[in-house]
């Protein structure tokens, strides 16, 4: 079977594109690499590059680069229509790797998916990243960072070029398949709302390939010095929604009261491969602190068998229908924050115990191809 996967966030399509592979089918990845993380492409995915949008005024400088980014969508989107392949699935990680207006943002261009498709073939949209429905219906959310300052995300509402992208995505896709409690919500919300006959499945773990541990952990022997690592997300709303001053933070009181058996990592904009080395040469891993559910620094680190603190509440845990997810819930406290680390710290042998939970879970639900395997079970089969 050959798919079409739509986009790139953080190594999600690169992941599952590994399970198809693993399944006998043949994937290919629309990707602009996630900008700076630089994630890997294969050599039959077709890159391009995320031009900046600018609207055309008297200016020739917006001009100019208006241009720049017709030309790079034309070449994009005859690329993918000379190839003369017909895909019998197509999934859109998110709305921002589509396009509406060619001169404006490089994309593939909305009108020839349908081209794309082979006839009886299937168009799913996956839930994550920012998009209409997480921003419209922000009840969900189980902190609104956004409650005092809609600024940040009323373009995500407002933006009539976005909002009507993501209206027609919805509109014409099959399924739309949540990453989590996060994103599953809103977008039940929203087809409610505006009387979309698109179906919004159960939440679907992210992928992610579990790596080779180069020995079992020693759960009695406690660690000389844990290292506690934490990503920054480099855009200012990101930051918000990750809830990133509250764990910097707890960070910066964690490293100045354990100063001799704690080593706090900080890092940002990093390379995708160059993160994951931190990542791994760690401990513990902070996620976020305003989620229901598990981003991918959580399901990248619990396969490398790490103490995870992010988002992990109830309604997450219930609707993935599982009894417990072993990652420690936190908020956007620093308090409560500072307390889960200090927990740790303080008894040492704990983090063995539950980075082994984690890894043990890991293996569990996160294979590339488990996952694959439930997206085709969930287009093809219900």
């Amino acid at each position: 079977m050959d798919i079409l996967i739509i986009g790139e966030y953080s190594g999600f399509a690169k992941e599952l594109k590994k399970g198809f592979d693993t399944l006998n089918h043949r994937a290919c990845i629309v990707t602009s690499g996630d900008g700076y993380k630089e994630i890997p492409f294969d050599r039959d995915d077709i890159k391009f590059r995320k031009e900046k949008t600018f609207y055309i005024n008297k200016s020739p400088i917006p001009l100019l680069l208006n241009i720049v980014a017709f030309c790079s969508n034309l070449v994009l989107n005859l690329r993918l229509i000379f190839r003369f392949k017909r895909y019998k699935l197509i999934i859109v990680i998110n709305c921002e790797f589509l396009t509406v207006k060619m001169y404006r943002k490089v994309g593939v261009y909305f009108r020839i998916l349908n081209l794309l498709l082979k006839d009886k073939g299937k168009m799913i949209l996956s839930a994550c990243g920012d998009d209409t429905a997480f921003y419209e219906f922000p009840s969900h959310m189980k902190f609104n960072p956004y409650a005092n300052n809609q600024a940040n995300y009323l373009p995500y509402v407002e933006n009539k070029d976005y909002a009507s992208l993501y209206h027609w995505t919805v509109k014409h896709s099959d399924l739309i398949v949540p990453i989590m409690y996060d994103y599953y919500a809103p977008s039940c919300s929203f087809v409610k709302e505006y009387k979309y006959n698109t179906p919004v499945t159960k939440p679907v773990f992210l992928p992610f390939s579990l790596p080779h541990l180069d020995s079992e952990m020693n759960y009695d022997s406690p660690l000389k010095k844990i290292i506690v690592f934490y990503g920054v997300p480099r855009a200012n709303n990101k930051k918000r929604l990750k809830g990133s001053n509250y764990i910097l933070e707890a960070l910066d009181i964690i490293q100045k009261r354990f100063p001799n058996s704690v080593e706090v990592r900080v890092v940002t904009n990093l390379p995708f491969n160059e993160y994951m080395k931190q990542l791994q040469s760690s401990n513990i891993v902070l996620d976020q602190c305003f989620s229901h559910g598990l981003g991918v620094n959580a399901v990248m680190a619990m396969s490398f068998g790490k103490v995870v603190l992010g988002g992990n509440s109830e309604k997450n845990i219930n609707v993935f229908e599982l009894d417990s997810i072993p990652v420690i819930d936190i908020k956007p406290s620093v308090e409560q924050i500072l307390h889960e680390l200090e927990s740790l710290i303080r008894e040492p042998v704990k983090v063995g115990i539950l980075g082994n939970q984690a890894r043990k879970f890991a293996e569990k639900h996160f294979e590339p191809s488990l996952i694959a395997s439930k997206y085709l079970d969930i287009v093809f089969n219900t």
